[in-house]
């Protein structure tokens, strides 16, 4: 897993070179880096990432958004996480990385 996140930095600041200053460190790396390595942990390769990045961000955003929106999002996080333990409890012995996330209209 080490060498895989170092090759996520490495590509997140190359990102960042390439665009030139000034950089946004918390959009561009402090965000998407931890937003990776879960997505990675739960081996859901079939969500994408930038999908689950609006939603946690959304989803625990506090004062700072809309509450519709965080309402929103923290019911779609829900259920997601409802269907990703089910289908992850019908397949007991097997690692995260051996199945792709649930179904998802995301």
């Amino acid at each position: 897993m080490r060498p895989w996140v170092a090759g996520v930095i490495d590509r997140l600041l190359d990102g960042l070179v390439a665009q030139g200053p000034p950089a946004d460190l918390v959009t561009d790396y402090a965000l998407p880096l931890p937003c990776m390595v879960i997505h990675r942990l739960l081996a859901v390769d079939d969500v994408a990432t930038e999908r689950v990045l609006h939603l946690a961000e959304h989803a625990f955003a506090g004062a700072t958004a809309a509450p519709e929106e965080g309402d929103r999002a923290r019911c779609e996080l829900t259920g997601f996480a409802t269907a990703l333990i089910t289908e992850r409890r019908s397949a007991p012995g097997r690692r995260p990385g051996q199945l792709r996330g649930p179904g998802r209209r995301w």
